[in-house]
């Protein structure tokens, strides 16, 4: 099964998929901007948004391609780059908007902004998570994408991604 988690920054999208990977016995596919990022010492320009989608594309065909069946939750999707670009450039390159296009999960977890903003050098939306969550949330409906909305503190996030999953597989037959 493959699950995406998207989201607005500082929602705790990697530490939910580290947590539900480890809770099913999966694999977490990091997200590649941190590490594209990391070597270019936090900074960038609209042009490597290209090759931060391209890296994360990468990453998901591998991961796919290494486990092909069990569970793999992936740490951000093709959305996000399309909102981030739009969000801070005002246009998304065509690279990111094909692949958007053609990118499919059999479920996507969209983190709620309910948790506190936590300072990270790669991070800089703390006042627009909400305006950033509703762009998530109208691509996600306009797209007809199975999608839930993941909210809660500490362990109650956990467990409402777990109860939504659980709810999929009987759904999808798993």
């Amino acid at each position: 099964m493959k699950i995406a988690v998207v989201g607005p920054e500082s929602t705790g999208k990697t530490q939910l998929c580290k947590r539900l990977a480890h809770y099913y016995g999966g694999h977490w596919v990091p997200e590649y901007a941190r590490y594209y990022l990391a070597t270019r010492n936090h900074q960038y320009q609209a042009e490597d948004l290209t090759q931060m989608a391209g890296g994360q594309l990468f990453w998901r065909e591998l991961y796919s391609t290494c486990f092909p069946s069990g569970y793999l939750f992936f740490d951000t999707a093709l959305i996000t780059y399309c909102i981030w670009s739009q969000w801070k450039y005002h246009y998304t390159p065509s690279f990111i908007e094909k692949n958007f296009e053609n990118e499919h999960f059999d479920l996507v977890l969209l983190t709620y902004p309910d948790l506190p903003w936590t300072y990270d050098p790669q991070r800089e939306n703390p006042d627009d998570r909400e305006a950033l969550f509703e762009r998530h949330l109208k691509i996600l409906t306009e797209r007809n994408t199975n999608f839930h909305v993941v909210s809660g503190f500490q362990h109650y996030r956990i467990l409402n991604a777990i109860q939504i999953i659980e709810m999929e597989k009987k759904n999808l037959h798993i």
